[in-house]
């Protein structure tokens, strides 16, 4: 290979690098007010929901100059067990005693992979529930604003069973729950470059 040509070639490729990077940017969000946690399910007397406002989030993600997600980096959300409430203290104790709240305080999701295309942001994470820990898969819904602010939304279904718990029972077993179970979230983050 000619030398000098070898020579030209590497100040091209880096050239081309230093370029496609000057368009992108790598940004630190955290939770910002206004996020909710609901897990809702069934039984044989009513349905019933849960629903935390304690979450904590830490994520990273690449921009456009345009303030366009390219890419998920990194994500953690931790929701301590205990802040789901139901409003019925007997349900909250229930339900705390049934995921054995003292012993896995948190309940966690860590990123594994994540795709976006359009509005939709494709996951693929590790779910912590009741110290079991699953993969599964997760489409989040967002917007994004000129402040580089991002709104979050979307839900899955799961089972008790798959994270080794059992669905609790009520009122000397006269009341079951059922083992599926919905989790809806709304999810805001907030640029640390404008905090």
């Amino acid at each position: 290979m000619n030398k000098r040509w070898g020579h030209t070639g590497v100040f091209l490729f880096i050239s081309s690098l230093f370029l496609y990077h000057q368009g992108f940017s790598q940004v630190l969000f955290r939770q910002a007010a206004g996020n909710s946690i609901v897990v809702s399910g069934t039984s044989t007397l009513h349905d019933w929901t849960l629903t935390s406002t304690d979450v904590k989030i830490s994520a990273t993600l690449q921009l456009t100059e345009d303030n366009q997600p390219t890419e998920l980096q990194s994500l953690s959300v931790v929701v301590p067990t205990k802040s789901l409430k139901s409003g019925h203290t007997a349900m909250d104790r229930n339900t705390y005693s049934t995921i054995d709240a003292d012993r896995n305080p948190t309940i966690e999701f860590k990123l594994l992979s994540a795709t976006i295309s359009n509005s939709v942001i494709q996951c693929t994470g590790q779910l912590t529930v009741g110290g079991t820990t699953k993969k599964i898969n997760l489409d989040t819904m967002f917007k994004i604003d000129s402040r580089q602010n991002i709104s979050c939304k979307g839900s899955i279904k799961m089972k008790m069973t798959d994270f080794n718990i059992d669905p609790p029972s009520f009122m000397f077993g006269t009341v079951t729950t059922g083992d599926e179970i919905t989790i809806t979230f709304q999810v805001n983050l907030a640029s640390q470059n404008h905090s």
